[in-house]
Formats: C-alpha cells, sequence, structure tokens
C-alpha cells in the first residue's frame, strides 16, 4: 500500500461533477505512481461513500473475497482481479490500520501437502498493525498484493495477508467527520436515475418486477387476514369463556 497527498483543498460541487473530478486527479495520480508495480490500470467507473463521524468504526475486512486456496474469487467480487482500490479522504483527520493475518482453515504449507488446522480456525493476527494517518486530501491505495496470500519477508513461516480497519476520527467528537470516497474498477455496471439512485429497469425486468409486488401484495393481504383471523379466534375463545362457562 502507499500513501501520497493529491489534493488541499475541496470545492463543493454538484455530486455527478465533484465525482467525476475526483476520479480524473485519482486516474492521473494512479498513472504514476503504479508505473511497472505489475498492476492492471483500467478506468476508475465506481465509487463508494464512507462518512466517519464520532465514535464510528469499521473491523478489520478485506475489499475482496479469495478463495480457500487463495485464489481470487470471481463469482464473490465485483472488482476487477489486480486492480487497486484508491481511496481519498476529506474533512477530519482519521487512522487507518493495516494487520497482517493468517487463515488456520487453509492450506498454509502447500510445498509438503499437508492440510493444517489449528485449535481455532479462521483468521489470526500476526505482529504488529501497521497505523496509517489520513488527512484531508490524502489518497491512500490498497495494492491486489496486500490482500494475497504470499510469503511475505516479515513472517515467511507460512502465507499471510493483510485486512484493514478504521479506528475512526481522531478526538471522536460528535462535530467531527472525515469522508472517504473508495473508487473502483468494477466488471459490472447499472443505470440509475440521477434524482433518486433507483436502478433503470429494462422492459423484461420491469415485467418481473411488476409480477413480484403483486405476489408481495397478495402475501401482505393473506398475512393481514390471518392475523384478523386469529384476533377474531381470541376473541370468540374469551367469550366461550365468559358466557358458557359451566357452572
Amino acid at each position: 500500500c502507499m500513501c501520497v497527498s493529491t489534493v488541499s483543498t475541496f470545492t463543493c460541487l454538484p455530486w455527478s461533477t465533484a465525482i467525476e473530478a475526483t476520479a480524473d486527479v485519482a486516474q492521473n495520480a494512479l498513472s504514476v505512481i503504479l508505473e511497472d508495480k505489475g498492476v492492471t490500470l483500467q478506468t476508475l467507473n465506481t465509487t463508494t461513500s464512507i462518512i466517519y463521524n464520532g465514535h464510528r468504526q469499521i473491523n478489520n475486512h478485506v475489499d475482496n473475497l479469495r478463495k480457500k486456496d487463495g485464489t481470487f474469487d470471481h463469482n464473490g467480487n465485483s472488482q476487477v482481479e489486480n486492480t487497486v482500490t484508491c481511496v481519498i479522504c476529506f474533512g477530519d483527520t482519521r487512522t487507518l490500520i493495516l494487520q497482517q493475518f493468517r487463515n488456520r482453515d487453509i492450506k498454509l504449507f502447500p510445498e509438503d501437502g499437508i492440510w493444517r488446522k489449528g485449535k481455532k480456525n479462521g483468521p489470526q493476527p500476526i505482529g504488529e498493525p501497521i497505523s496509517v494517518t489520513l488527512e484531508h486530501g490524502d489518497m491512500f491505495v490498497l495494492m491486489p498484493s496486500d490482500e494475497e496470500y504470499l510469503l511475505r519477508p516479515s513472517y515467511d513461516k507460512c502465507k499471510t495477508y493483510f485486512r484493514h480497519r478504521s479506528e475512526g476520527v481522531h478526538g471522536r467528537d460528535n462535530s467531527m467527520m472525515s469522508l472517504g470516497l473508495a473508487l473502483r474498477v468494477c466488471s459490472t455496471s447499472l443505470l440509475v436515475k440521477q434524482s433518486s439512485g433507483l436502478v433503470v429497469l429494462e422492459d423484461h425486468e420491469h415485467k418481473h418486477k411488476v409480477k413480484a409486488t403483486k405476489k408481495l401484495e397478495s402475501y401482505m393481504m393473506e398475512k393481514k387476514q390471518k392475523e384478523e383471523d386469529d384476533r377474531l379466534r381470541q376473541n370468540l375463545w374469551m367469550n366461550i369463556e365468559r358466557y358458557f362457562k359451566p357452572t
């Protein structure tokens, strides 16, 4: 991973214009800093906004899923393989933590062909975490190799990978805020309405939506009728107990 400063000010622009301008800045920076880094350089075509304020934190995670053997899971990811995740930060300072992990439920020593499992399966942290301070205007680049299962100089006993998390805004004051725009290259895309963000459906998809809506409405009506029947049944039973109870 690498962290470089690309901009020092943020001008409030209409959302679509701001995203386009931000992506252009990131694209130009990536073309320079990622030259000869062995990654696939394609046009950034999607963004996710994450707002941190007060005590909000995000736990350890990876951006791209991998299979048990460590290979890229094409069915589980929308991001293109071997592309970076680029995050541009605005607002107050926050801290990003990268932690090296090993998996106990995968084959860690492929050279001897032994499937090793520990008493506790799942990720196990290795070594000390790496702290990255992200200030207003910083661009953080998560490299594909950060999340790959590799033998690394920091821990060469088995293959490891990095997960990352956010420690939140410095000071954790509710009046403080940090906005992160995560830019990626995705293999799939959807056309949405600019005013609402809702997906624009094709003709055959619209028919499915109408059919699904009718089924949902029918289900809700049946559910409501069942609830009314239950209430009526309870009232009848209470009346029987009250008026027809043998003496």
